[in-house]
This record gives C-alpha cells, sequence and structure tokens, in this order.
C-alpha cells in the first residue's frame, strides 16, 4: 500500500514519538533501576556497618567486662546473638529483607552458607580485593531478588574461639568442635544481606509511569507543533509543487508557484519555477520542430506519392519494405500486399534477375548505382532510369537499399525523334546556299554551317563557334570604320526582341576582304526572354554587280526613251494643226488624238 508523504510524516512522527517514550522509558528503568539498586546498596551498606560495629563494640565488650564464658553467658558473644537477631527481624520488618552471619565451618547450623552464599565465598577468596558483592538471583519462589554480601576476615581478637583449639575457651572447646586453627586475616565467612526485587520492581514501574506521563504531553505538544510547522512550511508547498507538476504532466507550462519564504524550499520553488520556464520554452521548441518534422514528413510524403517516380526501399535480402503510390497504381499493388516479397514474385524472371543483380551491385560497391532497367507494364514495354543508394544506420552499417525509378520511355523517343531532326536539320544546314549563323545574347556564336564558313572564307566551326562574332566579322564599315559593338544591329535585335532586316552592311572575311551582304535577324525566345537568334545572310555581291549592270541600261534607255518622246510630241502637234487647219476648212480631222 503506498502512503502519502503527509501520512509518512505522521507515521514517521508516531514512531518518533513512541521510540522516544521507549528510549526514554529504558533510560529512566535503567535509570531507576540503578538510583533503587544504589539506595537499596547504600541501606545494606549501612545495615552491614551497623552490624559489624554492633558485633565489634559488644565483642570487645563482652571481652573487656570479664564475665565468665559459660553456657549462660555463650549467647552474649555477637557471632551467636546476630544469628538470633536475624531470625527475629522478620517480625520487626515487613520490607522482606533478610541478613545472617554464615560461614562454610560454622559452629551453629543456622550459620551455614546456603550455596549462594558459598558462591560468594569463592568468589571473595578469587578477588581479595573486593570489599563487597551485589548480584541478582531467582529465589526458591522463583522470584528475582538481590544478594549484598561482605567479607568476614579473622582478627586478632578473634584468634581467642577460633585459633588453636588448646587455646580455647573450656566453654567454646565444650560446645564447638569445628571452626578452630584460623589465622588472622582469612576468610571466616560473610555477612549476608537478601533484598527482595519486588519492592525495587513496584518502585521502578512506578517511577515509570509517573515519568512517562510527564514526558508523553510535552512530547505530544512538541510533535503537534513540529507537525504545524512541517503543514505550514514544507506539505503546504509541497501539495503545491505536486498540483503544480500535475498541471505540467498535462502539458500546461503555466503555472508558477509563488516564492514567500526564502529558506532551502523557496529555493526550490525559485529552481522549480526556472525549470517550468526551461520545460515550456523546450516544449515550444520541441512542439516547432514537431510541426517542422510533421510539415517535413507531409512534403516528403506529397513527394513521394505525387512524384511520376517510382520510389522503393528494399531490405538486404531483396525484400519490399515501402513502396510509392506510383508504384501501387502502376502495378496493382498496395504497400501491405508487396510487404517482403522480392523482385522474382512481381517480374519476369529475365527483368527480375537484372533488377536483383543491380541490387547486389549497389551493396558490393556500397555506393549509389545508375542503371537503365526495362519493365513491362499494362500498355507495353517502360524503359527506367535506376538510381539505387544504400542506406545506412547512425553506426554507418547498410541495412537497406533505395531505388528511384524514373520513367525515360518517352525521354527516349523524343530522344530519337530529336536526332532524326537534328539529322534533318543539319542535312538542311549543309545543303542551304544560304549562310546561317546561331548568335547568343552575349554575342557569342553558338553554329554556324558549311555556307556561312564558306562565305566568310574559314575553313573549321571551330574557328567561328564558341567565339564573340562580331570582333571576327563585323567590327568595321565598308570604308573601314569602327563599327561599335554597342550600335551593332544585330545585338540591337537580340535586344529588342525584333526581326531585323539589314541590306546595307558587310561582313568581313577571314582573308581581311568585306563582302556586301544582306542579314536577317531573328531573336530566339525562352519562355518569353531573347537568348540568342538566328542571323541568315547572303553575299550580294554578284548581285550589287548585276545591278549596277541593270541601273546603267535603264539609263541608256531612258535617254533613249527621252529622245523618242521629244520626236513623238512634235509629231503630234503637226497633227493638231493639220486638224486645226481642216477644220477651219469645214472638214473632219485627219488624225484621231488620244
Amino acid at each position: 500500500m503506498k502512503l502519502s508523504l503527509k501520512k509518512k510524516i505522521i507515521l514517521i512522527m508516531a514512531l518518533t514519538l513512541v521510540s522516544a517514550i521507549v528510549l526514554i522509558a529504558i533510560a529512566d528503568y535503567f535509570r531507576i533501576q540503578r538510583d533503587i539498586t544504589n539506595e537499596h546498596l547504600k541501606d545494606a551498606r549501612d545495615i552491614r556497618a551497623m552490624l559489624m560495629a554492633t558485633r565489634r563494640i559488644y565483642h570487645h565488650q563482652f571481652l573487656d567486662s570479664g564475665l565468665p564464658l559459660n553456657d549462660k553467658t555463650l549467647g552474649f558473644l555477637p557471632a551467636h546473638a546476630l544469628t538470633r537477631i536475624s531470625i527475629d527481624f522478620p517480625n520487626w520488618s515487613e520490607s522482606g529483607m533478610s541478613f545472617n552471619n554464615v560461614s562454610d565451618r560454622p559452629r551453629n547450623l543456622t550459620q551455614s552458607a546456603d550455596e549462594l552464599e558459598l558462591e560468594a565465598m569463592d568468589w571473595f577468596r578469587a578477588n581479595p580485593d573486593a570489599h563487597e558483592r551485589l548480584i541478582s538471583f531467582r529465589n526458591k519462589q522463583g522470584r528475582f531478588s538481590y544478594h549484598y554480601s561482605t567479607p568476614i576476615y579473622v582478627e586478632r581478637y578473634c584468634l581467642k574461639c577460633h585459633g588453636n583449639e588448646q587455646d580455647a575457651p573450656s566453654t567454646i572447646a565444650k560446645h564447638y568442635n569445628t571452626a578452630f586453627n584460623y589465622k588472622e586475616g582469612d576468610l571466616r565467612g560473610l555477612l549476608s544481606i537478601k533484598l527482595p526485587s519486588e519492592e525495587i520492581s513496584t518502585i521502578l514501574w512506578r517511577e515509570l509511569v509517573t515519568e512517562a506521563v510527564i514526558y508523553l504531553f510535552p512530547l505530544l505538544i512538541a510533535l503537534g507543533l513540529l507537525f504545524l510547522l512541517l503543514e505550514r512550511n514544507i506539505l503546504r508547498h509541497l501539495r503545491n509543487l505536486n498540483n503544480a507538476s500535475a498541471k505540467i504532466a498535462n502539458g500546461d507550462f503555466s503555472i508558477r508557484l509563488p516564492t514567500t519564504v526564502e529558506d532551502e524550499l523557496g529555493h526550490t520553488i525559485i529552481a522549480f519555477n526556472i525549470m517550468v520556464n526551461a520545460l515550456g520554452e523546450r516544449e515550444r521548441e520541441q512542439q516547432f520542430l514537431h510541426e517542422k518534422a510533421e510539415y517535413a514528413r507531409r512534403q516528403m510524403e506529397a513527394v513521394l506519392n505525387n512524384t511520376t517516380s517510382l520510389i522503393y526501399i528494399k531490405d538486404l535480402e531483396g525484400r519490399y519494405k515501402f513502396i510509392n503510390r506510383q508504384f501501387e497504381i502502376l502495378f496493382h499493388i498496395s504497400n501491405e500486399e508487396i510487404h517482403d516479397k522480392t523482385v522474382a514474385e512481381l517480374f519476369p524472371p529475365e527483368q527480375a534477375e537484372f533488377m536483383h543483380s543491380n541490387d547486389i551491385k549497389v551493396i558490393a560497391e556500397d555506393k549509389a548505382v545508375e542503371v537503365e532497367e526495362v519493365i513491362r507494364q499494362d500498355d507495353g514495354i517502360h524503359t527506367y532510369l535506376s538510381i539505387k543508394f544504400p542506406l545506412k544506420s547512425t553506426t554507418g552499417e547498410t541495412y537497406a537499399i533505395c531505388g528511384i525509378s524514373t520513367d525515360i520511355t518517352v525521354r527516349i523517343q523524343m530522344e530519337r525523334t530529336a536526332s532524326k531532326q537534328a539529322a534533318i536539320w543539319q542535312s538542311l544546314m549543309s545543303s542551304t546556299t544560304e549562310a546561317i549563323f546561331g548568335l547568343a545574347s552575349d554575342g557569342i556564336c553558338t553554329f554556324c554551317n558549311p555556307a556561312a564558313l564558306q562565305m566568310l572564307g574559314y575553313k573549321n566551326t571551330t574557328e567561328l563557334v564558341g567565339k564573340k562574332l562580331h570582333p571576327l566579322v563585323h567590327a568595321h564599315h565598308a570604308n573601314g570604320k569602327e563599327y561599335p559593338h554597342t550600335i551593332c544591329r544585330m545585338q540591337h535585335a537580340i535586344k529588342t526582341g525584333q526581326v531585323l532586316k539589314v541590306e546595307d552592311e558587310v561582313l568581313w572575311r577571314a582573308d581581311g576582304n568585306c563582302i556586301p551582304v544582306i542579314y536577317r535577324v531573328t531573336p530566339i525566345y525562352d519562355a518569353d526572354k531573347v537568348t540568342g537568334a538566328v542571323i541568315t545572310c547572303e553575299d550580294i555581291t554578284e548581285h550589287l554587280a548585276t545591278q549596277r549592270e541593270n541601273e546603267q541600261r535603264m539609263e541608256e534607255l531612258e535617254q533613249f526613251n527621252r529622245l523618242a518622246v521629244g520626236r513623238e510630241l512634235k509629231m503630234i502637234e503637226l497633227k493638231k494643226e493639220i486638224n486645226a487647219l481642216l477644220h477651219e476648212q469645214g472638214k473632219d480631222p485627219r488624225y484621231h488624238l488620244h
């Protein structure tokens, strides 16, 4: 089960509270236990001090009193009296505490050391520098108690009764046959004090409960204040961050968080706002790139699906992975249907084998290959110019082949037609006696026929084609005066796009002589733009000679005509006079004049 941050904080705070109470309780438990134990240890020490002081004082008092040691006075000895006092002590105290002088060599059975006390004596013998011992143990009823013990060492005055048996008082020797032959400093026994732990446990738990109650309320208040502080300064801002993050996840990058605090969380909020700004900017950039990529994809899709070329992709085994719409239309197969098919499944064997060999060549040479491929379609055989090239991954490895095949059947037919027309044109150019030039808009000669070479005295077309024509054949007038290119009427016709006929200029031959010509300039248009002109010209040298001869003959005929006309006019005048005389005589006119 997933917990929210608030629930986690509450759980952590609850665990912290419980842990704090437990730790405080444990610490208090050991502290209180230590304090109570120390208190009981102090009491045990005080009891031991009182008992040992009483024992020593009364022992010395008995010895110094001079009282005879007999059966009646034996009980006054502290060693004997202390046992009787320990037996009577529970009648005066309800604490459960007990004490006694015990020994591993007792003279009275009531002073016999039990197992715990014998263990203590062994411990003191092993640790002679120790003055006391406090341990916990479980009594016969199964309850825990404490055992406090201190060693009783033989002092000098003790040797009167516990030294050599021959030196002991007769009463002692009479009543006891043990506990003799001790030396000063020997461990005689223990002062054994047993403290019940029930009282200690009762006090301990009472103190624990009291302190737990005392600590619980301040801790609850502190944790409550801490939770309110967390709620106000952290959780509230974290909820805002969470809500803002959810809006960002939904594409809303306009969200901004208020920065009302200047602590680490405030810096986090500032960083969050900066991040949102950056994300918004990146989102806009990604949106722009996405739109650009989508636009490019649509453009590419439009190109692929609207081109008349066949576009296809094959893997390295020759299986089709993509074809464009033109391919689908021409061969009546969809992208889905052709997927993983090979050319052998679509085309006749000889065609398929040739196309597949071209694919293998692309892979082997790892470069683009251009080849003509013949494919049978519904309306007959078509020739395609195919460009096939490898497609490479980002690591540079070839993973597929792309092909672009363009139908050049019409182009081939046009080239054949153009070739025939060129042959006819060349035949016409060679057979005509009229000189023909091609002139580009920059004055370069683009072609000339044999008649032009012959007329101008050149042997090869390379002497004119590709060179500026004006400086070679048109740079001067007939009188030798320079004819600038800027006012050349051939160039003027190209610039204006007008058909022009010129009859009063000369062209200069390769031998340096000029010939009179008549030339016609016909502009060549390409999309309403003049790109040059065709110039047809004719050598009119003989024509001019004939013209001059004809003019001379005409002049002679006109002179003769003038003489004949004069005589005719005189005859008409004479006839008019004869007619007038006959009219006066009343006769009809002889001559009919019109």
